[in-house]
């Protein structure tokens, strides 16, 4: 069994998609004090700090683009079944309605406590795949 290969945008495809015009050109590596420029977590400064930090914003930005588009999606996933949910439980409570009598424990109110329960438990499945944030590794 193989993995499927992992999809890493280009970076120069991401600097045209978003028109980040200051990394059209590309730049060398920064000298201060006749050595090496080096960012505050070690890494070399590439050209002016803004170039550097929108440089390596788009190096991450390639590595975690779909990452980020897979919880936009999940989100909205859950926002639409999130809703289905609601529509379903107005139906029970509608139809619980038409067919009460003067029981209101009667026979169909076991169907309709099921289906409030089913109702609440694919809610809170939805609103907690919804709030729930990727754990940093």
């Amino acid at each position: 069994m193989t993995a499927d290969p992992v999809h890493v945008r280009p970076a120069d495809d991401l600097i045209e998609a978003y028109k980040l015009e200051l990394l059209k050109e590309p730049a060398d590596w920064s000298i201060e004090n006749g050595d090496l420029a080096t960012t505050a977590d070690g890494d070399i400064k590439v050209g002016s700090t803004a170039y550097n930090a929108m440089h390596r914003l788009v190096e991450l930005w390639g590595f975690t683009e779909l990452n980020m588009q897979s919880m936009f999606n999940t989100v909205q996933q859950m926002l639409q079944w999130q809703s289905g949910i609601w529509d379903d439980l107005n139906a029970a409570g509608d139809q619980r309605y038409a067919t009460m009598s003067g029981d209101p424990f009667g026979p169909e109110f076991a169907a309709f406590a099921r289906a409030i329960r089913e109702s609440h438990e694919k809610e809170a499945i939805a609103i907690l795949a919804r709030t729930t944030r990727p754990v940093a590794c």
